[in-house]
């Protein structure tokens, strides 16, 4: 039998709304997304507790968190809508209910993330140090994507018309910012975001070494710190 463990709480997550409903969105979404990624990981085999459980409730859900085995408790998570369910039908789940909802869970999480995969085809952007064909000791920075030599995208702002760099904060950088979102998210998202990809990534990575970067950490980069800035 489960054991209604009262809302959920962790140090550092607030669900309430604030004076900003973007904000709080923005919010929200990263709770969402550590809980996500906190429950994907749990061995169901093993222990329930880190698992996230959901019930239909009228036009959307009431959502749970697993928080502790021996007893069976379940914590209401206080984002969205909010619904609960009655006392009663959360007390008359026992661990095999409350298993193939976590299951369910999971297995529509994995759902999503490959409709994701399938809607945004992923990119591999390398950033390589290539040898000079006049200077055969020296080496020219130069981006590819998926093995192709990457166009500078000089006609949109032309910072470096001598080729692309990285790993500080200048017009290689620069240009090799706006090339790779110009490419991945379209031109009117790369000026606008160019420099701020530029300053927290580009820049940031080592200038003597080689690089990687694909399509997921690029949304990861925005989702993280600018989704809802739009």
């Amino acid at each position: 039998m489960a054991v209604n463990g009262g809302t959920f709480t962790r140090a550092g997550f607030d669900f309430g709304y604030g004076p900003s409903y973007e904000e709080a969105r923005k919010r929200h979404n990263k709770q969402w997304e550590i809980l996500g990624d906190e429950a994907a990981a749990v061995d169901l085999n093993k222990t329930l507790v880190g698992s996230i459980v959901r019930f239909q409730v009228a036009d959307g859900y009431a959502c749970y968190y697993v928080s502790a085995d021996e007893p069976l408790t379940l914590q209401l998570v206080p984002s969205g809508d909010c619904w609960t369910i009655p006392e009663a039908h959360l007390r008359g789940l026992n661990r095999a209910d409350v298993l193939k909802l976590a299951q369910a869970e999971r297995a529509m999480r994995q759902a999503v993330e490959r409709r994701v995969a399938e809607s945004f085809p992923e990119n591999l952007y390398t950033l390589r140090l290539v040898r000079n064909k006049q200077y055969p000791n020296v080496t020219d920075p130069a981006v590819f994507v998926n093995g192709q030599p990457l166009d500078l995208r000089l006609d949109l702002a032309n910072h470096s018309p001598t080729g692309f760099n990285w790993g500080y904060q200048g017009s290689g950088p620069s240009q090799t910012a706006l090339a790779i979102l110009a490419h991945e998210k379209g031109d009117e998202f790369a000026l606008q975001w160019y420099q701020t990809f530029k300053r927290e990534v580009i820049a940031a990575l080592p200038m003597d070494r080689e690089h990687e970067i694909r399509s997921a950490a690029i949304r990861h980069w925005f989702d993280k710190a600018h989704a809802g800035q739009e």
